[in-house]
């Protein structure tokens, strides 16, 4: 692990088995410019009985980017606790790193099958045997060993040790020489461990009962188990005293001879027992069979609460032994040695005491003890007055066994059992009870003597540490805890750290020993204010889990203020501006806290008008939860991913949370503050066709045709209105044309009209069953599917996908070909994005030569817009049938009165000027429809329009074809026909006659346009053709080969085909009677005067001739004018001019004399119709002359040019040729300017 300065380091040795060393290192890096001298400090509050982590060195200097590995030695020696212990690391400069270490120390977990045995037999069969199972439950090795067993009991394994998870069987033999009662302590000492006390019991008779005989015993009061069980006989209770206790639980006799003349002077030792029951007990003996430990008297009754003393003799049998036994002594508490038939029977308590001695000589040394023991004995944590044990280990080596004993101060708080004894085989687990008084804090250490083979020079020394103190632990700050200003309803967390500074496990939250945990307390007011008060803690040691010793109390004092504030942010307002859909953007703004107090925030949003998207699932506040600490500020991430086209507005709002996690609740019942208003404009990718283009043989295809038969406009409401992943249907029908006939094209010219780029692609959906022809290419045989079918060639379309910027423009090229017999349906996808579709269903349908077939091109429904309830003839609904080629079509016609007046307005919106120019288009109008809004029945309009050949090189020539629908409208345009140079412009005289029904109507004026040049080179190509044709007919070659016919040199060129282009002519026809409804008093004024007065006549239905006409006009005109002069009339008319003056100028009223005057002025004043014919003419020739417009293809006549070339071929008839070409080129007779008609001019550039 790598140590950087200034942090602090967390090293977990996990868990380390008892007694075993256990190394990590530490590597300390100088990454400075110079020596640095490191020093290794351990924190002075760790007990030292718990130092059991080392520091391999605590001191070194290193040289600069030079490294040092510190070992670090983790060496348990208590099993089942957790060592913590600090070590702080300084260099030269002060830097500083602190390392906190932590392992835990395991032992083994040992358990028995069984704790009581109760073995019986009989005089036929005196042996019985039981098994007990030893279990370790640990990962950890157990050492056990049997401390003692007497006769009739036998073990088959006495000492041993236990491998992890594992478990060993011991099997105990009850074997008695003489019927009687048994009874027995067979402790298990294990190593780090508490021993485990197994009673066993025996009975022997003549025979055996039936019955169950297990209701038929009464046991003695059973030994504690663990350490206080075993150690009863050696330290004794005054609250809990036994039935019998002995002054000595061992004997050491020391050396003693064999000699018989020795043997009178030997002194026995005394022993004394005292009855602590209330009834009087028989004690029983064991007799040593050997006769070398003889105790008398053997068996004797002690009286209730009365002693008896006995005396214990060491005879030897042989020199240079060593000798032990326990004597057992029988406790009876009733006689029992005449009842053994009764029904119930009582085992006795025992008591043991241990005698040792050799008969080694005075001044003989013995043999060399060979052993292993620890120094110091480290006793585990205790609390005054309460004993603690521990366990240590004496080893033996060699073969000869090894007599011990332990030698104490004259004054001890320790306990050691077995106190001595005879070691025959490797090792001797030792049991170490400490007996603390009550002083809190207190040191306890004792040095003991261990005396071996009985010899005084063979002693060692062993010191005991202990030490005793309560439960106590240290607060930081002094045991104060100090909270910042909370909001109210708030909680305020403080951390604060408590360790424990005692060697105990304490129960408030389980602190280890030398451990420190951090507290994390809430302060949660409600009520403004300062808050103040003490808390009591109270401590209880926790020992193998279970709380000992009193509780000890520690007060804090705890401090606290309410205060209240409020957040602001700056900017108060975002614009997040135009975003595209599922477009990610974010701003950010900052909130201030100027009040006192921290604030837990947690931010949302609410509309603020009307409800735009889901601004739960499209606006992502970050951070959403937080914290903004008081006097500080905290800058806040609006991210917004708009997935609903509209205006997004909402206002960012905040709630005050009660605590700092931002996962804790809100504070109930708040009303939350707006701190900042978003908005943003979420917009689709918008596609918008605004402009058309298209040429071919169809002689009505003019612009507005196209538009309205493509439904352009239903596409871009289409384009507008197409939601995210949905998808729409659009049929596009072309017009019929017959078989093979040229290719038509139509150019789409398509804007991205919103603010954010669009991308699109559009792809072809086969419709039809032809599979993809496989071709192989190249020598390799690479196989190549492609399509090559007839259906993909009837529309194409290109290019196939884009991407435009915001007003960027493209033209989409459509070309059809007519290659299909009937109806043929393609399919194309475009995707828009954002899983938006459009599915063009576009319809080419081919005529054969012969058919006979019409059709509407804008269906059989047609409706009217409103007709105003006073106009003349108004038309409501009506049925036509009509004959279209061999079938009849019924037509459908709807209109709707309306009250009152609603001015109409001519059709929807088609654009009729030109964009720009595309080098695909040869041929453009300086306007592809002319409008006019309003003109009345018997009048006419003059219009100008310009043709522009976009060719670079060739010569265009055209002709209009007239255009005349009976009884409604007529149009003509001068000149009809001519040429047009490349790159020029040419100038168009339109005139529009209206006819006597007031209509609105469409018409469309296809203008013939073909390349004269290249229809001069083929005509050329084919005069030369037929000169050589003359030249090499009926010559022949004849050769070895045969005869053959000279070839010509050249082939005839493709002839090139007429194309057509139309202008719309747009009018809204009004009668005469209907101009104060349809026109403004300005624009009559302005307009050009009717040709005449017109008067209906219906020959089915006319009774009278004209001069009866005119003599009824006359009767109407004299009645008209005595309205007009009655008192009535006046008083109306000056009733109307009162309120508001809208007269017309033939309206006046004036007096008989002014009407002779003006008549007689109107004689001599030239007519209106005059008037405006030499306006038009002056106008018209004015417009050329401001723009430098060329005036000659005014005036018709034969270009001279189309037939010079004519003299340069050989061999022809001239006079023919000419001929021919000049029917080519006739056309009709020249309309000059000053044969132009009187009408009514405007301009359309």
């Amino acid at each position: 692990m790598l140590c950087e300065a200034n942090r602090k380091i967390h090293m977990d040795f996990g868990e380390v088995e008892t007694g075993i060393t256990t190394v990590k290192w530490l590597e300390i890096v100088n990454k400075s410019c110079i020596e640095q001298i490191y020093e290794a400090r351990r924190d002075s509050s760790t007990n030292p009985l718990d130092h059991v982590f080392e520091l391999c060195s605590y001191s070194w200097s290193l040289l600069p980017n030079h490294a040092y590995k510190c070992k670090i030695y983790y060496r348990p020696f208590m099993p089942f606790t957790v060592n913590v212990d600090y070590f702080t690391i300084v260099n030269s400069v002060g830097e500083r790193a602190e390392i906190q270490v932590r392992g835990m120390c395991i032992g083994p977990v040992v358990s028995s099958s069984a704790t009581r045995l109760v073995m019986m037999c009989t005089n036929e069969n005196r042996e019985v045997k039981k098994r007990i199972r030893l279990v370790n439950d640990s990962k950890t090795t157990a050492t056990f060993m049997f401390d003692s067993l007497r006769r009739p009991f036998e073990a088959n394994l006495r000492h041993g040790h236990i491998g992890p998870y594992s478990h060993k069987f011991v099997t105990i033999t009850f074997a008695p020489r003489e019927n009687g009662i048994y009874a027995c302590h067979f402790p298990c000492l294990i190593l780090n461990h508490k021993p485990i006390i197994i009673e066993l019991y025996g009975y022997c008779c003549t025979a055996l009962r039936k019955t169950s005989t297990q209701t038929r015993f009464n046991y003695p009061t059973r030994l504690k188990n663990g350490f206080e069980g075993y150690t009863s006989d050696t330290v004794v209770a005054t609250q809990n005293l036994p039935a019998v206790s002995s002054s000595k639980n061992c004997i050491d006799f020391g050396q003693a001879d064999v000699e018989v003349e020795n043997a009178e002077r030997k002194i026995p030792e005394t022993l004394c027992l005292t009855n602590h029951s209330q009834s009087d007990v028989l004690i029983k003996w064991d007799q040593d069979v050997e006769g070398i430990f003889i105790i008398t008297p053997t068996v004797t009754r002690i009286p209730a609460n009365q002693t008896a003393l006995f005396e214990v003799a060491f005879n030897p049998d042989r020199t240079s032994s060593f000798f032990a036994r326990d004597l057992v002594g029988d406790v009876f508490v009733k006689p029992q040695e005449d009842r053994f038939g009764e029904e119930t029977l009582t085992f006795p308590a025992i008591t043991t005491v241990r005698l040792i001695g050799h008969s080694f000589r005075v001044y003989s040394d013995g043999w060399i003890p060979q052993y292993d023991i620890p120094h110091v004995v480290k006793m585990p944590p205790c609390v005054p007055s309460s004993p603690t044990y521990a366990t240590f280990l004496i080893r033996r080596y060699g073969h000869l066994p090894l007599m011990y004993r332990f030698v104490p101060p004259a004054s001890s708080h320790f306990v050691v059992k077995p106190m001595m004894g005879i070691i025959h085989q490797d090792y001797q687990i030792i049991a170490v009870c400490m007996l603390p008084g009550n002083d809190d804090k207190r040191v306890y250490m004792e040095r003991w003597a261990i005396r071996f083979n009985g010899n005084i020079k063979s002693e060692c020394f062993i010191d005991f540490q202990g030490y005793t103190e309560y439960a106590d632990v240290s607060f930081s700050d002094r045991n104060t805890v100090n909270f910042a200003s909370t909001f109210p309803g708030c909680q305020s967390l403080q951390q604060f750290y408590m360790r424990n500074v005692t060697r105990h496990i304490i129960k408030n939250g389980k602190i280890y020993s030398n451990d420190i945990i951090t507290h994390k307390w809430l302060f949660c007011p409600t009520t403004l204010g300062d808050y103040e008060f003490d808390i009591n803690c109270i401590l209880v040691v926790l020992k193998d889990g279970i709380p000992v010793g009193p509780s000890v109390c520690v007060t804090l004092h705890v401090t606290g203020k309410c205060e209240s504030g409020v957040l602001v942010s700056a900017p108060d307002e975002l614009n997040f501006g135009i975003q595209a859909y599922k477009d990610t953007k974010e701003l950010s703004f900052h909130v201030f806290n100027l009040s006192p107090v921290n604030i837990y925030y947690k931010m949302t949003c609410i509309h603020c008008n009307w409800p735009t998207g889901n601004i739960k699932r499209d606006v992502k506040i970050h951070p959403i939860a937080d914290t903004v600490v008081a006097g500080k500020d905290k800058i806040i991430t609006i991210l917004i991913t708009p997935t609903t086209p509209g205006f997004y507005e909402f206002f960012v709002q905040y709630f005050v949370r009660m605590s700092s996690d931002i996962n804790t609740d809100l504070i109930p019942n708040q009303i939350p503050r707006n701190i900042c208003k978003v908005s943003c404009l979420c917009v689709l990718p918008t596609l918008k066709v605004t402009d058309l283009q298209c040429y071919g043989s169809y002689p009505e295809m003019s612009k507005i045709f196209l538009w309205k038969l493509m439904k352009i406009n239903t596409l871009n409401i289409l384009f507008q209105d197409l939601q995210p992943g949905t998808s729409q249907t659009f049929y596009i029908n072309f017009p019929a044309m017959v078989l093979h006939s040229p290719k038509v094209i139509v150019k789409l010219l398509i804007t991205n009209i919103a603010a954010i780029s669009a991308s699109w692609n559009i792809k072809k959906v086969q419709l039809c069953s032809c599979r993809p022809v496989v071709n192989t290419q190249g020598c390799l045989k690479f196989q190549r599917a492609k399509y090559d079918c007839l259906h993909r060639k009837v529309c194409s379309i290109q290019p196939k996908a884009g991407n435009l910027k915001p007003k960027e423009e493209i033209w989409i090229s459509l070309e059809l070909r007519y290659l299909l017999l009937g109806q043929t349906e393609t399919k194309w996808d475009l995707d828009l994005g954002d899983n938006r579709h459009i599915f063009f269903i576009m319809i080419i349908e081919c005529l054969s030569d012969s058919d006979k077939k019409l059709q509407f091109l804008n269906g059989t429904h047609f409706k009217f817009q409103h007709v105003y309830f006073g106009e003349k003839d108004p038309i409501y609904q009506g049925k036509l049938r009509l004959t279209l080629g061999d079938r009849e079509e019924e037509l459908t016609l709807e209109g709707e009165s309306s009250l009152p007046y609603e001015p109409t307005t001519i059709t929807e919106y088609v654009p009729s000027e030109q964009s720009f120019e595309d080098k695909d288009i040869p041929i453009y109008f300086s306007t592809e429809c002319i409008n006019i809004s309003h003109i009345a029945t018997h009048s006419h309009v003059v219009k100008m329009i310009m043709i522009h050949n976009n060719l670079m090189q060739d010569v265009l020539a055209y002709e209009w074809k007239r255009h005349k629908t009976s009884e409604i409208i007529h149009v003509e345009i001068y000149p009809p026909k001519g040429l047009i140079n490349p790159r020029t412009v040419k100038s168009f005289h339109v005139t529009i006659y209206t006819k006597g029904y007031p209509c609105m109507i469409d018409i469309n004026i296809p203008c013939e346009f073909i390349n004269a040049s290249q229809r001069r080179i083929y005509q050329r190509s084919v005069y030369i053709l037929e000169g050589l044709s003359q030249e090499l007919k009926g010559q022949f070659t004849i050769t070895e080969k045969g005869i053959s016919v000279p070839k010509l040199p050249m082939k005839i060129l493709e002839k090139p085909l007429p194309f057509y282009k139309a202008i719309t002519i747009q009018c809204s026809i009004y009668s005469v009677e209907d101009k104060f409804l349809k026109v403004s008093l300005m624009e009559e004024l302005i307009s050009a005067p009717p040709k005449g007065i017109c008067i209906e006549e219906n020959e089915r239905t006319m009774t009278f001739g004209k001069k009866d006409i005119s003599r009824a006009s006359f009767i109407i005109e004299g009645l008209l004018w005595e309205i007009v002069n009655s008192k009535l009339f006046r008083n109306i008319m000056q009733n109307i001019l009162q309120k508001k003056s809208n007269l017309f100028y033939s309206q006046f009223r004036m007096n008989l004399h002014e009407r002779k005057k003006l008549i007689q002025r109107s004689y001599i004043s030239p007519p209106r119709a005059l008037i405006n014919h030499i306006l038009e003419e002056m106008l018209f020739v004015i417009m050329h002359e401001e723009f430098a417009l060329k005036t000659e293809h005014l005036i018709q006549h034969t270009d001279i040019r189309h037939i010079d070339y004519l003299n340069i071929v050989p061999s022809m008839s001239r006079k023919k040729s000419i001929r021919r070409e000049t029917s080519l080129l006739q056309d009709i007779s020249p309309f000059t300017v000053s044969e132009l008609s009187s009408t009514r001019i405007s301009f359309s550039l």
